[in-house]
């Protein structure tokens, strides 16, 4: 586990990428539960990022919101949905996930439109204006990816799987692309020696 070192700054975000660290964590904490089955961090400096991420970023955004559960749920630490006001913006896709993380009672109810925005989060593609040209939008097939692989979702993730295998070559694919084939990013590091 010598990823980490020289990629975290004092507040824990994954560098050089400092509006979304706390959505690069979460990334990378799943990443790391999925190959060596153990946490990164300790749960203090956990609780440290995720305080940290919401005092830093306003506004908040549903993607961060949405790593901040996931992280809380992975490390076991008390819930708030309504933390930093953030569910005023979010998308209904975020929204019923994050419902369902923090009171696990609704995670059954929620779970066919969960496992339906999942879906069409990953198999529709979307396209952002960048400077002029329209690219391809990996941002939300991520956070797919997230949502995937931190509720047993069997069925769902098999799919998905197969989906971004035809169209991206795997996800340690879409990783490199969204983070611009900067090889020696943890992410993209550890994506590649599960998925190749």
């Amino acid at each position: 586990m010598d990823i980490i070192p020289g990629y975290m700054n004092k507040d824990y975000h994954i560098e050089p990428y400092g509006e979304n660290g706390i959505l690069f964590l979460a990334e990378f904490i799943v990443l790391m539960d999925m190959k060596y089955r153990a946490l990164p961090l300790s749960k203090p400096d956990v609780e440290h990022a995720i305080h940290a991420a919401i005092r830093d970023n306003r506004p908040f955004s549903h993607d961060n919101a949405t790593a901040v559960y996931v992280i809380q749920d992975y490390y076991g630490i008390k819930k708030d949905f309504f933390m930093a006001d953030w569910w005023r913006r979010a998308h209904p896709r975020d929204v019923f996930f994050n419902l369902a993380l923090c009171y696990k009672p609704l995670w059954y109810l929620f779970l066919p439109i969960n496992i339906l925005f999942i879906l069409l989060t990953v198999f529709r593609d979307h396209y952002k204006n960048i400077d002029g040209d329209q690219v391809l939008a990996t941002d939300g097939k991520l956070l797919a990816f997230i949502k995937l692989n931190t509720y047993p979702l069997s069925f769902t993730k098999k799919l998905c799987d197969d989906r971004i295998e035809k169209r991206f070559g795997g996800w340690h694919k879409l990783f490199q692309l969204y983070f611009k084939y900067k090889e020696e990013h943890p992410c993209i590091r550890i994506s590649r020696s599960l998925y190749e």
